[in-house]
């Protein structure tokens, strides 16, 4: 499953659900996560 975090670039943070495991998994394989900045 890591192994496809190769073909992407950006991934989006879930918002308003939480983004859990996978949030963290992208930043370790080098993809950038995207987050909405605001206010619950």
């Amino acid at each position: 499953m890591l192994a496809e975090y190769a073909d992407v670039d950006i991934a989006p943070d879930p918002v308003p659900y939480n983004g859990g495991t996978t949030t963290l998994q992208a930043p370790w394989m080098g993809v950038s996560v995207v987050v909405k900045a605001g206010s619950n």
